[in-house]
């Protein structure tokens, strides 16, 4: 294992990371001002672009711990 490929991939976690706790904290306000949201199982339209940032970086971290995975 490389030092480079782990640094990149403890940083790709620390984005995907960082993403995730502000849709949760998005999320919670959402439901703080409309309860109803709660009973829905997805985020609503309000969050797309929230729930696309999170994907995309739960995208690049699965990529950064294949290279991890390989030895790169």
């Amino acid at each position: 294992m490389k030092k480079t490929t782990l640094a990149e991939t403890v940083t790709e976690a620390e984005r995907f990371l960082a993403s995730a706790k502000r849709l949760q904290k998005a999320y919670a306000k959402l439901c703080a001002e409309d309860p109803d949201h709660e009973h829905f199982l997805h985020y609503p339209i309000d969050l797309a672009a929230s729930t696309a940032d999170v994907r995309r970086k739960s995208m690049d971290l699965t990529k950064a711990l294949a290279r991890l995975r390989k030895n790169e």
